[in-house]
């Protein structure tokens, strides 16, 4: 889970529920649109989504390393709990934490 300002704004919540992938692994049918972003590091963050329906799929920031996947793309059964929780320091005073989560103040 993300609660990153930028992450919020584009989720439209209060967090983003994201599943770390090696881009390798990540295999995309169609052709997302991209948006581009700027992240609190003041590098580009790159928000792929549905160019037909608008539904966002994943990001990529200019930083090498995993994108982030959508939880939302998925059926909620076939997700498992989140293991962490990123940006834990933008939570509203009524948000809490899911059980069992390694909470991060910043990434």
């Amino acid at each position: 889970m993300s609660d990153c300002m930028s992450c919020r704004k584009a989720s439209g919540s209060t967090h983003s529920g994201n599943f770390s992938v090696d881009e390798k692994d990540l295999q995309i049918m169609g052709h997302p649109k991209i948006y581009v972003d700027k992240g609190i590091s003041g590098k580009e963050v790159y928000r792929h989504f549905c160019g037909d329906c608008g539904s966002p799929a994943y990001t990529k920031t200019e930083i090498p390393g995993p994108v982030y996947v959508k939880i939302g793309l998925f059926q909620v059964d076939d997700v498992d709990p989140p293991s962490t929780h990123v940006f834990a320091k933008n939570l509203a005073k009524w948000e809490e934490t899911y059980p069992n989560t390694k909470v991060l103040e910043t990434q």
